[in-house]
């Protein structure tokens, strides 16, 4: 600030004595810069900004500086320190004084270096914000943001001491916020009886800045469900480990408000028939299906994905998904034979539809007699689960995409009416009967022997049947023959009079009977004695009928003679 005095003492209008003096002012300026932001392993952020104060003057100047940080509301200062100029702890709430009245050389420059450490969580409904993150208008140095956008810092300088600020700068920055949500999307049922389960795995940042993540899917199911193959697509492609984790993105970058969506496939199969070597052949359901939580490892067709969002190979965030599948299973059961008094025979069978998994199911069923040629279906209903009549000939549906639930067990019980005739010559099958060769429910016996029987289950609703158990049994079929023998003439003139009696099961099944025999001779002959001998002995009434057997049992193919 150079001045010059000048003084003329003659008055002639010259100068005659000249003197100056010089002086100098200070100019006190202050910059606020967003310096950037570092993901800590823990999950929080260290955010980081410079204050630099200069003078560019020519004298010694002063100032007094505060520094307040106005951040979105779901942002939480957990601590905060600056170091540089001047040392000390940041306020977590609130403007802190970072310098008063502090004097600064001509041509000096302060640098004070200001950081927070913070978190945030944007999960709807927690405490202390909106759950709705503001970015800034403008990243970096102002101006342009605002207070409540991202992670706004405001710098006040006074540099005249009279406690008014003189100098405002600021500077906003941003940071990620990187959730994952996995979700069970369904179950498809294949021609082929396998499984397939879908699942969608949906990374999103909701924060501001760029961010990046590690994700990893690993199947948990019940130890009865075997993984064929799988893949995934979407963000990105590839195949699925069949045991263990796989790894579906590594230090992936997701731009701010972007969605990351990976769609997870397996194709599996299920066998719990006692006995089979994958698994303990019971099927744990899920305990929560759907998305988590609530469900566990082992259970339905539990899976878990991981997310790795600091880059340290640590888990940050878990989340599950569960569903179930059916598994519908049928066994067809041979009841039981009723001989009716008409001579017809009434057969019954049961088959027994089953869900052991944890899913609802659907299933076809059909039922078609392949009895021996010499049985004649009569008649025939179905009821229990359902109801109604049985076709004399062919196959009889019994149910067409009916559901069924988790657990459940449907029973239809299937009965005919039927009658056989083996005299030779009688139109109706070759007048021989074949019995079973397994009796009772299956494997074992063939179409065309005895009474069997077969169930047909369609499981994936393609019209090809997936599930086939049959039953058989066998009826008897008693026949008898009186046949004379002849007569022999005794040395007292009396006559021994012979006849045979047999009685032949020609069916598969014991029977029964009761015989009787009634001598009725011409009336000059008189009967002095008789008996009865070989299956069952006794005498023979002189009068009437005789009783020889009442209820007998008789075996399948066993002939009885009696004489």
């Amino acid at each position: 600030m150079y001045n010059k005095a000048e003084v003329d003492r003659t008055g002639d209008g010259i100068t005659d004595i000249t003197d100056d003096a010089c002086g100098d002012i200070p100019y006190v300026t202050m910059v606020k810069n967003f310096v950037g932001v570092t993901t800590n392993a823990n999950g929080t952020y260290t955010i980081n900004y410079a204050v630099v104060v200069n003078n560019q003057g020519g004298a010694t100047g002063s100032y007094s500086l505060k520094d307040t940080p106005l951040f979105d509301n779901d942002v939480e200062i957990n601590s905060g320190a600056y170091s540089g100029q001047a040392s000390g702890s940041m306020n977590t709430t609130g403007s802190t004084t970072l310098a008063t009245n502090a004097s600064i050389s001509a041509g000096a420059t302060h640098t004070y270096n200001v950081s927070f450490i913070v978190s945030m969580d944007l999960t709807p409904g927690t405490p202390g914000g909106d759950n709705v993150y503001t970015p800034c208008e403008v990243v970096g140095n102002g101006p342009g943001s605002l207070p409540g956008q991202g992670l706004y810092n405001k710098a006040e300088l006074d540099k005249t001491g009279d406690g008014v600020t003189d100098i405002t700068d600021d500077a906003c920055g941003d940071i990620p916020y990187v959730t994952m949500v996995k979700n069970f999307v369904g179950v498809t049922t294949n021609a082929n009886g396998t499984y397939t389960i879908n699942y969608a795995v949906v990374v999103n940042n909701q924060g501001g800045a760029t961010g990046s993540y590690s994700l990893k899917d690993t199947p948990l199911f019940d130890n009865d469900v075997e993984i064929n193959s799988g893949t995934y697509s979407g963000q990105a492609s590839g195949s699925m480990n069949t045991t263990g984790s796989t790894t579906l993105a590594t230090n992936a970058s997701i731009a701010a408000g972007a969605t990351h969506t990976y769609n997870v496939s397996f194709i599996v199969s299920m066998d719990l028939t006692p006995g089979t070597p994958i698994g303990d052949n019971i099927y744990y359901a899920c305990e929560v299906v759907g998305n988590g939580p609530g469900s566990w490892p082992g259970q339905g067709l539990y899976n878990k994905a991981e997310v790795d969002r600091t880059g340290d190979g640590i888990t940050d965030i878990t989340d599950d998904a569960c569903g179930d599948i059916p598994y519908v299973t049928m066994v067809k059961n041979f009841v039981g034979v009723t001989t009716n008094a008409n001579g017809t025979y009434t057969i019954n069978y049961a088959v027994v539809v089953n869900n052991q998994g944890g899913a609802t199911g659907t299933y076809s069923l059909k039922d078609t007699p392949m009895f021996d040629n010499d049985v004649e279906i009569n008649s025939g209903t179905y009821s229990g689960q359902a109801s109604g009549s049985m076709n004399t000939t062919g196959s009889t549906t019994l149910a067409t995409n009916a559901s069924i639930a988790a657990g459940a067990t449907h029973t239809y019980n299937v009965s005919f009416i039927v009658s056989m005739d083996l005299t030779p010559g009688t139109p109706i099958g070759d007048n021989i009967y074949y019995a079973c060769e397994v009796v009772g429910n299956g494997p074992g016996s063939w179409p065309g022997q005895g009474l069997y029987n077969k169930a047909e289950l369609d499981k994936t609703g393609d019209g090809v049947t997936d599930i086939t158990d049959d039953a058989c049994g066998d009826i008897p079929y008693v026949t008898m023959v009186k046949n004379f023998v002849g007569v022999t003439i005794n040395v007292n003139g009396t006559y021994t009079v012979n006849y045979s009696i047999v009685v032949n099961n020609v069916g598969g099944a014991t029977g029964s009977y009761s015989l009787k025999d009634t001598p009725l001779f011409d009336n000059d002959v008189e009967i002095n004695s008789g008996t009865y001998s070989g299956q069952a002995s006794g005498s023979m009434n002189t009068t009437g009928s005789t009783t020889l057997a009442t209820n007998a049992s008789i075996a399948a193919g066993q002939p009885i003679r009696i004489m």
